[in-house]
């Protein structure tokens, strides 16, 4: 293969680590979700790429681990929202006024008070 595609795909792998941490810090994504984790999963193994044409054992040890980590953040995120259930009613008042709340913060706010239909 041509030297250019892994110069290449360790580049994309900077633009997506930079671009995944830019809008995690201007409140654009959040980092208690898939997305993060998984764009970090996805430049982590742009930069694996490039890294075959130009072993750096250092280098691939830090996105290896990227990666593992980014993959458990991944699970214990599911894990944490699999069991998460609401009623309609929740549902509803949920996508009116918390539409950006993670699930498990809503239903721990939900949780929180007493309900009462007046």
């Amino acid at each position: 293969m041509p030297e250019w595609i892994f110069e290449a795909a360790g580049l994309a792998g900077v633009v997506v680590y930079l671009g995944g941490y830019a809008l995690l810090q201007a409140g654009i994504i959040r980092g208690t979700g898939y997305l993060y984790a998984s764009l970090n999963i996805i430049a982590a193994s742009l930069v694996l790429v490039s890294l075959s044409e130009n072993f750096n054992l250092s280098s691939a040890l830090i996105q290896s681990s990227w990666i593992i980590i980014s993959i458990v953040g991944i699970t214990r995120f599911y894990l944490i929202n699999r069991g998460v259930r609401f009623s309609d009613e929740e549902l509803e008042l949920l996508s009116e006024t918390l539409p950006l709340s993670p699930r498990s913060d809503a239903r721990r706010f939900f949780d929180a008070g007493h309900w009462e239909d007046l």
